[in-house]
């Protein structure tokens, strides 16, 4: 089944140009499907950015930077970066609205003010939020519950460095608010696209362990199945753990490698 799935969404990326869709781009149906790869290549309208995934369908997405594996048109840089130019350019072309550095290196080197105002002007915003504790986990689902019901809303482009670890976190606990994923399932989703990287993120998981949803958050049905991802098996068939007592064990060592560490939720 999942390789049906995976088929399915590769099938659609290559044929949506010529169906005559309003959207230029392909929107897959799995949460795991990448439109661009680790490497920065895949759907060109997405340039700029690497692991990007679908969140919730025409609202959401994740993924990272690309600023290590660059092309000869974006000179080669430090993996820890916010979005380049080029890249904002493509979201915007593409008709996302806005995107979301979910860490804080370089952003206010690489986006002063005065850029920051410029892309404003021209209809696309780009914020730096670098704090991810409860209220501002909260804060985010409001936002999102507000653009989920409002039918003039442009996508938004959540990113850390890889687009694993920070920019999995914010995702998985918008799945378990919006598509009725249960923790043990958030977890697996979490893991299932990190590309392997998810030995020793023990605050992380717990942070996903521990989410409780907003009663005052919820959407109908039918906005779920307009909007919600499919998930592997291995997602929907996580089943309940000693995962947190596991946690204690594995520690932190992945997330002070791969996230900026005082993002790190405690």
């Amino acid at each position: 089944m999942v390789r049906i799935f995976f088929w399915l969404n590769l099938t659609a990326l290559i044929l949506m140009p010529f169906l005559g869709n309003a959207q230029p781009y392909a929107i897959p149906d799995s949460a795991q499907v990448k439109i661009t790869q680790n490497d920065g290549s895949g759907d060109y309208y997405f340039f700029g950015t690497r692991n990007m995934r679908v969140v919730l369908k025409n609202t959401l997405y994740r993924g990272g930077a690309n600023n290590f594996h660059r092309k000869a048109i974006d000179p080669k840089k430090y993996n820890q970066n916010p979005l380049t130019l080029s890249a904002i350019k493509q979201l915007h072309k593409a008709g996302f609205g806005k995107a979301i550095y979910l860490y804080e290196k370089n952003f206010t080197i690489e986006y002063p003010k005065s850029r920051i105002d410029s892309l404003t002007k021209k209809g696309f915003i780009y914020e730096c939020r670098p704090q991810w504790e409860e209220k501002e986990i909260q804060d985010f689902l409001k936002e999102m519950h507000k653009n989920i019901n409002s039918s003039s809303t442009k996508p938004i482009y959540i990113h850390c460095w890889n687009g694993w670890h920070q920019s999995g976190l914010v995702s998985a606990v918008t799945l378990m608010q919006f598509c009725d994923l249960n923790p043990y399932q958030a977890l697996a989703y979490w893991e299932e696209n990190t590309d392997n990287n998810h030995k020793g993120y023990a605050t992380v998981k717990k942070k996903i362990l521990q989410f409780k949803k907003n009663p005052a958050l919820t959407i109908s049905e039918g906005k779920k199945k307009q909007i919600c991802p499919c998930f592997s098996e291995k997602v929907m068939n996580a089943k309940r753990t000693e995962e947190i007592k596991l946690l204690e064990y594995e520690g932190d060592k992945g997330a002070e490698e791969f996230m900026e560490k005082k993002s790190i939720p405690k």
